[in-house]
Formats: structure tokens, sequence, C-alpha cells
């Protein structure tokens, strides 16, 4: 009688886990977000981000030791806008 309840509740187990995984495989591959990495090579003034937002126009705003700038993410094209406040590195 145990054996026969252990059966069952393998069988219940490898249903939900079956319900649980997804039936289109491609929709995950829709997911996949690719990353872009940027440096002072490509034009930032800092290899260091403090910070990183994008706007509603898709603008990257990112906030280094430096500067205050502005990714143009289609052309990869940085602006440098507002210096640091001090003058110096953080």
């Amino acid at each position: 009688m145990k054996i026969q309840m252990y059966s069952v509740n393998i069988l219940l187990l490898c249903i939900i886990i079956f319900l649980l995984l997804p039936f289109n495989a491609s929709s995950q591959n829709s997911k996949i977000k690719a990353f872009k990495h940027y440096n002072s090579d490509q034009g930032m003034s800092s290899n260091i981000a403090l910070y990183i937002i994008q706007d509603k126009t898709g603008y990257l705003w990112i906030g280094t030791s430096l500067y205050l700038e502005k990714l143009d993410s289609t052309t990869g094209k940085f602006a440098h806008l507002f210096p640091h406040p001090t003058g110096e590195t953080l």
C-alpha cells in the first residue's frame, strides 16, 4: 500500500513539474537580453559607473566619478555633461 501511494505521489510531482515548464522554447529566447560593455576606450570619461538609469526616450544616463554622461545606445556616442561639482575624482 505504501509503495502504491509513493508511486502516485511521484506521478503527481512529475505532472506538476511538467505543467510548470514552458511549452514554447522560443518564448524563452525572446526574454534574453544582450549586454554591451562600455569603458574609456569607447568614450566614457571613467571606467567606473556609479549610477545608471534609462529615460523614456532610450538614453542611458550614467553617473561616473568625473561627469554625468548621456549615452545614445543606437550610435554608441557619449555626451559628457556636468563635471563633478568639486572637480575632484571620487
